[in-house]
């Protein structure tokens, strides 16, 4: 898409956001921004807030520090820079405080996403990236055993009851385990364990060996490029359906350095990402053409980051079913997050003693018609 039919179609701001990312990924030029900024009169105020909801502060700063913009125009993003870069040292270090504590204790982690990706995709530069937890992979066995340790740490965890006491259901049906604390200086501190890759409605024959290999949590070697573009394909793509421009960038970043074929169960989301990239970043055209599903979703997603619009989860859950490859994997789809919907979560468990996991679907509902606004509201979407 031209910037120009952007821009006409959308609003100035949110193209300006948009030639930004393309001039960090190098389909741009600096030139074209500079020519853009001056045939517009620019509300530069959109345009923080837009760079914000995409999570792509960081890459304006990048790409306006060497254009003639207002002073407190990039002041702004200067300074969110600067905090973003203390934030991400804060938790580099407590990091690899925690890796080393469970590491006495015999529980193995691997840190991904967030620093990790970082440091190998954006230069090595921990501040160019936004993001907010930290996450890590663990096997679900060693759940219970982490509960305890991050408890005896300070943090908190609202999930720890319902993997006390139904820990096969909770592998089952949760990817993770979240930890959060306050330091001494009051800032938050949070951990996501995850022990598999997607979440409930996803393919669950996918997961971390799938992608990184049998021996992924004890490799010495680093995260490759190749094995990076597996698992955000998965995390942007199927799980979360590019939310933002920055899951575009990653995706694009990984890209321009050759990656090979991936698993037979992430072909069409690959072919999503491409259109998405070639519509918004003006990527390269995909050698293959994409089915009609694929196509309306990319143009969907478009208009939805276009719009900034925040997608709600039940509504990234909902892509799910639009994604559906046929009319019976639609129907599956379907059914499966209507049982999504109904499934127990720790609101429940905690909310009640029962002493069958079976009657937390009940619990469930009686939650949820209880707060009818809330429980319309998410039917809604669907």
């Amino acid at each position: 898409m031209q910037i120009e039919a952007i821009s006409k179609a959308n609003s100035p701001e949110i193209a300006c956001v948009v030639l930004c990312c393309r001039i960090f990924i190098k389909t741009a030029s600096a030139e074209e921004l500079e020519q853009f900024v001056q045939a517009h009169e620019m509300d530069w105020d959109e345009v923080y807030k837009y760079a914000a909801f995409h999570r792509v502060r960081p890459i304006l700063y990048k790409v306006l520090d060497n254009c003639k913009i207002p002073a407190p125009v990039l002041g702004r993003f200067r300074n969110y820079c600067r905090a973003l870069s203390v934030f991400a040292f804060e938790r580099q270090v407590e990091s690899a405080r925690i890796q080393q504590v469970l590491g006495q204790q015999g529980i193995v982690v691997r840190m991904y996403k967030g620093l990790d990706f970082t440091k190998l995709v954006y230069g090595g530069d921990i501040g160019m990236r936004e993001f907010t937890d930290m996450d890590m992979m663990i096997d679900s066995r060693q759940l219970p055993e982490l509960a305890k340790v991050m408890t005896a740490e300070g943090y908190e965890c609202s999930q720890i009851e319902y993997l006390r006491r139904f820990p096969e259901h909770y592998v089952a049906n949760k990817k993770d385990i979240c930890f959060y604390k306050r330091s001494p200086m009051g800032k938050l501190f949070g951990f996501e364990f995850h022990h598999r890759p997607g979440n409930f409605l996803m393919d669950q024959s996918i997961g971390f060996r799938e992608l990184l290999g049998q021996d992924y949590l004890h490799h010495s070697a680093p995260f490759s490029q190749e094995q990076y573009y597996r698992l955000m394909l998965l995390n942007h793509g199927a799980s979360d359906y590019f939310p933002n421009l920055r899951s575009l960038v990653d995706m694009a970043l990984l890209s321009q350095k050759g990656i090979g074929s991936v698993p037979e169960q992430l072909r069409r989301v690959e072919r999503l990402s491409q259109e998405l990239s070639m519509r918004l970043l003006d990527g390269p055209a995909a050698a293959t053409p994409a089915d009609n599903v694929v196509m309306r979703c990319a143009t969907r997603i478009t208009k939805l980051q276009l719009t900034v619009t925040l997608r709600s989860v039940w509504e990234r859950r909902y892509m799910h079913i639009r994604f559906s490859a046929s009319f019976s994997d639609t129907f599956r789809m379907a059914m499966k997050f209507l049982h999504y919907l109904m499934l127990p979560n720790e609101l429940d468990i905690n909310g009640v003693q029962l002493f069958s996991f079976k009657l937390y679907y009940l619990a469930k509902m009686v939650r949820c018609v209880n707060f009818p606004g809330r429980f319309k509201k998410v039917f809604s979407r669907v």
